[in-house]
């Protein structure tokens, strides 16, 4: 395809996209009442109160599974789990590209990337020739920086917070969403919030930008700067169950660990001590608290659950993610990580539960592998600039130009110049051959036009009813992957890692752990629902993620048109379309 033509594509979802432009424009159509769907019937809420989400970046069924007897009452979820709320134990994302911005964007819309276009946490700027984040628009700058940019253009559908707009606008119902990441508050918000704000490492303290607010606020400057930082860096980070992490054959200082920032590797750490703790507090334990106050006090600020409707408060815990990433989930740091959050979110709930009503529905964005070094099979690790060099070198060993312009999980992205050469089919057919043969790749399909083309139909002109006859990849590996490409792909060719292979990422390369494939431990985290209208209870089948949404709506009194059925027993209902 030529990319100088740029011609726009009319996509299921009804809204024109460009192939090669900036962030689509969001469906509009969404909201249309007249669609042959019919909006679905939502719980009637009671008058005032809270529905709160608490997202735990990073927190895998598996690792429930493994620490749950650290996990007691003291804790929020050690209490649900003690009988005090309804458990899903295994809740699935149904596409192979498991990463933070787009298990949110799953959450709060109710589809996968394939309907909500957020399939990635960065992408390539092809004009600037940089890696932005997935909300970078070009348009909004984050407020005290230089040059970033976040709104939620990129959002193709309506979230949880826009169906509350849409039925209740703001003057009934309010919208707070926060996280220590851009790409999980601004699905928390969707478009229609003005209290959308996340933590930037650069500035030590929190901020938006001017899709929200078109100057920073003057009371959020009393959370910031590296005095307001350390004060939650004051205690040193020791083990709080050190016999009970041991009796789970957890070891602390296991090779394959990362040491992020001055942490170390071993206990205890003296955060204090920290000469970079702006960036280093999002990987202890101090992250939680940090997000959790400024939570509260944003929730009583804005007088969050004193109306007369529900409001809705989306809360994503981050710390959780970089901990896990660093050292790993069945570490020493992210259990007792764990066991301290938990305790900090039960705290945060009871605090809120002083002031109003508050029902609650925590998961995850998606899940990890384990420290590959402690998994006693054969691993690896892929760094994203490495590939790139390496498929370059693929391409001028065959006489071809080197036409990568970078990886950037999950997609390899090529030189505008790649599209207009002779010889495109040629090099489409080398990428896809080098990958499918290369140690640590489940397989990479190129994308374009909705088809899924392998190396099987020549990776070239492929229609999709022809590249369905592909043998080398399953049906169910083919239907995570078209779930997980947006209609309008940001890049070239779609790579999915080897199982215990992992794509190096920030903030640790080359040590620690990663997510990002269509594996059940990246694809499966728990749901808990906490409500007195729902029965509590422990639910062992697999569900779907897609029916987070609808739940979340259900509690809210909100009629919506989203085709996932709430998860308020343990009854399967049938699959949710991607």
């Amino acid at each position: 395809m030529s990319r100088a033509k740029c011609l726009p594509l009319l996509i299921a979802v009804g809204a024109l996209v460009s192939r090669c432009g900036g962030p689509p424009q969001p469906n509009t159509s969404a909201y249309s009442s007249s669609k042959k769907l019919e909006k679905v019937a939502a719980l009637p809420a009671p008058k005032g109160g809270i529905v709160l989400t608490l997202i735990l970046d990073q927190l895998p069924t598996d690792a429930i599974e493994r620490l749950r007897p650290v996990l007691d009452s003291e804790g929020y979820m050690g209490a649900l789990m003690a009988g005090q709320g309804l458990h899903f134990e295994r809740v699935r994302f149904p596409y192979a590209n498991t990463y933070t911005a787009a298990g949110h964007a799953t959450i709060y819309t109710g589809y996968a990337p394939t309907r909500h276009g957020v399939s990635a946490n960065a992408v390539w700027d092809r004009l600037n020739q940089s890696v932005v984040s997935a909300y970078s628009d070009s348009q909004h700058a984050v407020l005290g920086t230089n040059g970033t940019t976040a709104g939620p253009g990129r959002l193709r559908l309506p979230t949880v917070a826009d169906w509350l707009y849409h039925e209740r606008p703001a003057d009934k119902s309010r919208v707070v969403s926060v996280s220590l990441k851009d790409r999980a508050a601004i699905p928390g918000g969707g478009r229609h919030a003005r209290d959308v704000y996340w933590y930037e490492a650069d500035l030590c303290g929190f901020t938006t930008s001017t899709y929200y607010h078109r100057r920073k606020p003057a009371w959020l400057e009393a959370w910031q700067g590296e005095d307001f930082v350390r004060a939650y860096l004051e205690k040193p980070w020791s083990p709080l169950k050190p016999e009970a992490y041991a009796a789970l054959g957890l070891v602390d200082d296991r090779p394959g660990e990362g040491n992020y920032q001055g942490l170390g590797t071993t206990f205890p750490r003296d955060l204090k001590t920290l000469t970079k703790p702006c960036s280093a507090i999002r990987a202890t334990p101090a992250g939680g608290p940090l997000l959790l106050d400024f939570a509260l006090n944003l929730a009583k600020e804005r007088g969050l659950g004193q109306g007369e409707t529900r409001d809705f408060l989306a809360v994503s815990l981050s710390h959780t993610d970089y901990i896990g990433h660093i050292f790993g989930w069945d570490s020493v740091e992210y259990t007792d990580n764990l066991v301290r959050t938990d305790r900090d979110v039960a705290r945060f709930v009871a605090a809120l539960r002083e002031l109003t009503t508050v029902e609650v529905v925590l998961t995850s964005d998606h899940g990890a592998l384990a420290l590959p070094e402690a998994l006693g099979q054969p691993f690896g690790r892929i760094g994203p600039q490495a590939l790139a060099t390496e498929l370059n070198r693929v391409l001028e060993a065959e006489g071809l130009p080197a036409a990568v312009a970078n990886f950037v999980p999950p997609y390899v992205y090529l030189d505008e110049g790649a599209f207009e050469a002779k010889d495109h089919p040629q090099i489409i057919a080398t990428l896809l051959s080098a990958l499918q043969s290369r140690e640590g790749i489940e397989t990479a399909v190129f994308v374009g036009n909705g088809a899924i083309r392998t190396p099987a139909s020549q990776g070239i002109a492929v229609a999709p009813a022809e590249a369905d006859t592909a043998a080398d990849i399953s049906p169910a590996l083919r239907a995570q992957i078209a779930a997980g490409i947006e209609v309008a792909p940001q890049g070239d060719i779609f790579v999915v890692p080897a199982r215990n292979y992992i794509v190096d990422a920030e903030p640790q390369t080359h040590s620690g752990t990663s997510h990002g494939s269509p594996f059940s431990y990246d694809t499966d985290v728990p749901v808990f629902v906490d409500s007195p209208r729902i029965k509590a209870g422990a639910c062992s089948e697999v569900h779907s993620m897609l029916r987070v949404a609808p739940t979340l709506l259900w509690l809210l009194g909100v009629p919506h048109m989203i085709s996932g059925e709430p998860l308020s027993s343990c009854s399967v209902a049938e699959p949710a379309t991607p």
